[in-house]
């Protein structure tokens, strides 16, 4: 008999420095860690729409691999 562990639910929240250098809240998406595509695609569409880049909680940039349209 084979057990699958149970899928733990993941909350993902994505913030912007505003013009004070405060942090605000720009999306946040709870979501199943089995599919982290939805964090991927959001992610995706801000770096090509807003320029955006991101960072790890502990301030490391993270790569994205996005075509060149």
């Amino acid at each position: 008999m084979i057990h699958k562990s149970p899928i733990t639910p993941v909350t993902v929240v994505f913030k912007a420095n505003d013009d004070n250098g405060e942090w605000r809240k720009i999306h946040q998406l709870d979501l199943d860690s089995a599919d982290p595509i939805v964090v991927e695609r959001l992610m995706k569409k801000d770096a090509r729409n807003r320029g955006a880049t991101f960072y790890d909680k502990h301030g490391r940039r993270l790569w994205l691999c996005i075509p060149v349209r």
